[in-house]
């Protein structure tokens, strides 16, 4: 107490005894300066602020480095309890800051210096205020940097997870400057000790609001579990889909695919590999090879993705050679072998691009001169048994680009590693943790066996067939690549030309609960403020398309769409259960409709200019209640 007295009466000097010969401006501008390093003094010796400060940053370190490289649904459980831990010892550090630069000093009688040195109200008001975000987001930088040190490899990737964790590093420094006015004029109306006890009071009862709120809304908004599992799905598909059209249908080489006579090749490439059928085969090998007429329509199409192909042992058949082609990106694999090796895809204008890729890469599987890089090799893609997204593409697409086979794809090729780069993580996300209904949506099938002989049905004494097809095995898990390629572009040909489901279900009815879906989540995700600060936490860098699918799969603190399709319902007359002939575009004569539900910048933008009448209004309580 003594000590104080000395450290108030030597401020008092330090504040009165000014050279006279300065003038007035200077004065004053010396006299704030010798303030604010007073009170910056003072904090730095405060030991509550320095321990609070301490506890942030040790449980920073604590949980940053428990996250994982890939991130998972265990690691955005890790953010979310981030979110409740530090951001209540950052409030109490924010608390003890704002009562040490205000209330302390007005009971200790640094006020009245102030005021009879001539300091105005306002410029006293101000250097406080500055002092206090210039301290606050000093610890904040240090929490930055200490992310920035343990996990350089996801913080400074193209990925969805380090836009998450970028998004929790700003997010203190908007909480500094958001808080701010409502901790000051508590602390100012109230008594030292009240304010702080309110001020962690209210700041514990905001942090976990958001968890409470989500929980709610969870539980009884209608249709939720639907928004959690489809409304993300079929935005990501159709946005997908519809980019990769409009990009290619004016492409020489690639608008052909949209009109092609795709399924009525596939009809005869099915049936020329039965009809070259040794008689005698081994009967785990053919089902069927007396059968010459089958016909590959939109209905057969929708229905792969519902086959046996999810058992342990899956078991070769036409749907499940067409199950690997179309949709497990595996088109090399000879479904039949004479003199040459048939491919499912043979003839087909989509094939041509894909074969010419596995040629270029085949030929020089052995050069030492134009080999392609394997830094993925023996790698899975993420839809078969021990897959995941950690496949790089860039060194493999930068090699197709420079072989002058390929040249006329690379826009193509640019496009699949940008979409691929954008996608892939919350694709991924939705293939691990949703429901099939929704796999179906986003056309994907999950692989437990990636041999051949699983799916397609063989000559087991044609030597060259299986040889070949080995062959095309040793080509593929070097290069996964090739698979994801394939899925890319395969994925999202299949979405443009075709739209079904296969759950028993209408297509009308579904697409019509999704659009209505959207729609009811609007006032829930806008004007609900118990959830705003746990979405700005997690998303304040994050594309709200991708974002979507990807925390709906991860985060139970996701409470819906930030940006859905609202308009998917016009897509139901393309319903593959009514078509006939052959393929054609579905995106002729449809745009997708967008609805920004949730904007993150518009957020912070409210936040922060009702922050300034808060601080305006903190201002005035703090002239009135300051004395001489």
């Amino acid at each position: 107490m003594e000590n104080n007295k000395k450290i108030i009466a030597n401020n008092e000097n330090l504040l009165l005894d000014k050279p006279k010969n300065k003038t007035k401006l200077n004065k004053d501008h010396s006299k704030i300066i010798t303030l604010f390093l007073i009170n910056l003094k003072r904090v730095i010796v405060n030991k509550g602020i320095i321990a609070m400060a301490c506890l942030f940053l040790i449980f920073s370190f604590i949980f940053t480095i428990s996250i994982s490289s890939n991130f998972n649904s265990s690691d955005l459980a890790i953010i979310i309890v981030k979110f409740i831990v530090q951001t209540f010892f950052f409030v109490i550090f924010l608390t003890l800051l704002i009562n040490d630069l205000f209330k302390k000093q007005m009971t200790d009688g640094v006020q009245i210096i102030e005021i009879r040195s001539g300091i105005k109200l306002k410029n006293s008001f101000i250097m406080r205020f500055l002092l206090y975000i210039l301290i606050a987001f000093v610890i904040c930088f240090a929490n930055m940097i200490i992310t920035m040190i343990l996990k350089p490899g996801v913080l400074f990737s193209t990925s969805i997870s380090s836009k998450v964790l970028w998004s929790t590093i700003f997010f203190y420094f908007m909480f500094t400057i958001i808080w701010a006015p409502i901790l000051i004029a508590i602390n100012i109306s109230l008594g030292a000790a009240g304010s702080v006890v309110l001020n962690i009071f209210i700041g514990t009862i905001m942090i976990f609001t958001q968890l409470i709120s989500t929980f709610l809304i969870q539980t009884f908004t209608n249709n939720y579990n639907y928004q959690v599992t489809m409304s993300p799905s079929w935005t990501t598909r159709i946005k997908m889909s519809y980019d990769f059209y409009t990009t290619f249908k004016g492409d020489e080489l690639v608008k052909g695919w949209f009109d092609d006579k795709f399924m009525t090749i596939i009809s005869e490439n099915v049936n020329n590999s039965y009809q070259n059928a040794k008689e005698g085969t081994d009967e785990d090998n053919y089902s069927d090879t007396n059968e010459l007429n089958y016909v590959f329509s939109f209905d057969k199409w929708a229905s792969l993705l519902n086959n046996s192909y999810n058992s342990n042992k899956p078991s070769a058949s036409k749907e499940s050679s067409l199950l690997f082609n179309l949709f497990a990106g595996r088109v090399n694999y000879a479904v039949n072998y004479v003199d040459t090796p048939l491919r499912l895809l043979e003839n087909t204008k989509i094939f041509n691009l894909m074969n010419s890729v596995f040629e270029v890469v085949n030929k020089n599987f052995l050069s030492n001169d134009n080999r392609a890089p394997y830094d993925n090799a023996n790698k899975k893609a993420f839809f078969e048994n021990g897959g995941s997204n950690d496949i790089d593409l860039k060194k493999f697409i930068n090699y197709l680009k420079t072989q002058n086979e390929l040249k006329n794809y690379i826009n193509l090729f640019d496009w699949i590693l940008n979409t691929y780069n954008n996608y892939s993580e919350s694709i991924d996300s939705a293939f691990q943790t949703l429901y099939s209904i929704t796999l179906q949506t986003l056309q994907l099938t999950y692989l437990k066996s990636s041999d051949w002989r699983s799916y397609i049905e063989y000559d087991s004494e044609n030597e060259k067939w299986i040889n070949y097809n080995n062959r095309v095995g040793e080509v593929y898990n070097r290069y996964p690549e090739l698979i994801l390629i394939n899925y890319m572009v395969l994925n999202n040909f299949t979405n443009s030309v075709k739209i079904d489901v296969n759950n028993g279900n209408s297509l009308s009815e579904i697409l019509n609960a999704n659009d209505s879906s959207s729609t009811e989540t609007n006032l829930i995700l806008t004007l609900n403020p118990f959830t705003h600060f746990i979405s700005l936490f997690t998303n304040s860098f994050t594309d709200p398309i991708t974002n979507d699918l990807y925390q709906a799969s991860y985060n139970f603190a996701w409470i819906g769409p930030r940006k859905p399709i609202i308009n998917t319902s016009e897509l139901s007359d393309f319903d593959s259960k009514n078509r006939s002939g052959d393929i054609s575009p579905i995106y002729e004569n449809y745009t997708p409709e967008y609805k920004s539900l949730f904007s993150i910048t518009g957020t912070y933008i409210f936040y922060l200019l009702f922050s300034i009448f808060l601080d305006y209004m903190a201002y005035l309580i703090f002239k009135k209640v300051s004395r001489v």
